[in-house]
């Protein structure tokens, strides 16, 4: 049996048990399975994004999703931060920022 945080009708964060036969280890077989039409189920939206768009799944209980989780990048401070490292934090925040996967 899995626990999920939904947002109820009222905006309120509720956990819901959630059962079924199928159970799978990676969000990749779980979402793929739904494609398949064995079910219903959820994942991050960068993952169904291309589903979304072939039309192969749907989004469905929209007003029920888990609310937004932030991302934080963190790493160890020294003197001079190196230069891959900023390299890449300025690179997630624009790809983040501008990250279609990740609208509804």
């Amino acid at each position: 049996m899995y626990c999920a945080n939904v947002r109820g009708g009222r905006g309120k964060l509720r956990r819901i048990k959630v059962g079924g036969r199928f159970r799978a280890d990676a969000s990749a077989s779980a979402i793929e399975a739904v494609a398949q039409g064995l079910g219903i189920g959820f994942g991050p939206l960068w993952q169904m994004r291309p589903l979304l768009d072939a039309g192969r799944v749907e989004v469905v209980l929209a007003p029920f999703e888990p609310p937004p989780v932030p991302v934080q990048l963190v790493w160890h401070p020294t003197r001079m931060p190196l230069a891959r490292t900023r390299i890449f934090a300025d690179c997630l925040v624009e790809g983040l920022r501008n990250a279609r996967d990740l609208q509804p």
